[in-house]
C-alpha cells in the first residue's frame, strides 16, 4: 500500500539505449521531463562499428574470459576471422561480439 510519509533518499540513475532520446523527445515519443532528469551527465559512447581498433582488443579479452570459465587455452585467433570480426557492421555492439 506504500507509505504515506516522505523518505528522503540519495540515489544516482545510469540508463542507456541505443535510441536518440532528444529526437524521440521532440517527437514526443519519450516523456520530455523524464529526458531532461536523464539527460544530466550524458555519456557518448560510439558504436562498435565506429571502434574497429577496439575489436581485436575485445576479442582478447573474451577469449580470456572463457578460457578460464571453459578450462581451454586459445592460443590465437585465425588473422581472417579477426578481418571478418573488423570489418563486420556490429548493430548488436559489444554484447553481440562477447557472443559470437
Amino acid at each position: 500500500m506504500g507509505n504515506p510519509k516522505t523518505m528522503k533518499v540519495n540515489v544516482r540513475i545510469i540508463a542507456a539505449t541505443n535510441r536518440n532520446l532528444e529526437q524521440a523527445t521532440e517527437k514526443k515519443e519519450f516523456r520530455e521531463d523524464l529526458y531532461y532528469r536523464l539527460n544530466a551527465f550524458p555519456i557518448h559512447c560510439p558504436p562498435l562499428r565506429e571502434r574497429e581498433d577496439d575489436i581485436p582488443l575485445l576479442v582478447k579479452h573474451f577469449c580470456q574470459k572463457y578460457e578460464a570459465k571453459s578450462g581451454k587455452k586459445i592460443t590465437n585467433i585465425p588473422q581472417k576471422v579477426m578481418d571478418a570480426l573488423v570489418k563486420y557492421d556490429w548493430p548488436g555492439n559489444i554484447r553481440e561480439l562477447e557472443n559470437i
